[in-house]
Parts: structure tokens; C-alpha cells; sequence
């Protein structure tokens, strides 16, 4: 099977009805998303691990290659430093004096 074969979709409208859209599997769209869904769930790193969860994944697509827990968690690391610079790059545009604290 060639990894960006298009796949057709049916998807609800907002209006009612249902419209068909192709998708294409994209390896590193995929990582984004897993790690992504790590973040904001505060899954441990060892789910990438589970045969339970790989069977799953294999069962959803079968072309994703299972990352390991280093590679999901540089991801995050990647996601963290790209949102960190989008906040820098927001404050910079700022024309006042902002102060950030936290509570630990």
C-alpha cells in the first residue's frame, strides 16, 4: 500500500447531510497529534509502550509506525518550544511591561 494513498471520508456538514473529502495519512501529523493528546491528558509516556494501546493503533491505521517514549517525548519537547516562542513572540508585541508568576 503507498503511504499517501488518499482515502475517501464521509463528513458531516454543519447544515445537515454528509460531504465526501479525501484524507492522506501523513506520518508526522500523526506524532504531532499522539503527542499532543499526551500533553493534554497527562498520559503517562509508558501508554506508547502497552500492547493494548499498539494493537489499537494498528487497528486505526496500520501504516502509522508506533513511535517509542523517547521519540513522543521529544515531540512534546518540540510542541513546548514552539508554543514558548509563539508566547515570546505575542508578549514582544505587547507595548507594556507584563509579570508572569506562578503559585507551586
Amino acid at each position: 500500500m503507498d503511504i499517501q494513498q488518499r482515502f475517501l471520508m464521509g463528513n458531516k456538514k454543519l447544515s445537515g447531510g454528509e460531504e465526501l473529502t479525501s484524507h492522506v495519512f501523513r506520518q508526522e501529523e500523526s506524532r504531532r497529534e499522539l503527542a499532543t493528546m499526551v500533553i493534554l491528558h497527562d498520559y503517562p509516556l509508558l501508554m506508547v509502550e502497552h500492547i493494548s494501546f499498539r494493537r489499537f493503533i494498528a487497528s486505526l491505521r496500520p501504516c502509522f509506525n508506533m513511535v517509542s517514549i523517547n521519540t513522543v517525548n521529544s515531540n512534546i519537547m518540540k510542541i513546548y518550544d514552539d508554543e514558548k516562542l509563539k508566547c515570546y513572540q505575542l508578549l514582544n508585541k505587547v507595548k507594556c511591561r507584563v509579570a508572569i508568576t506562578t503559585d507551586m
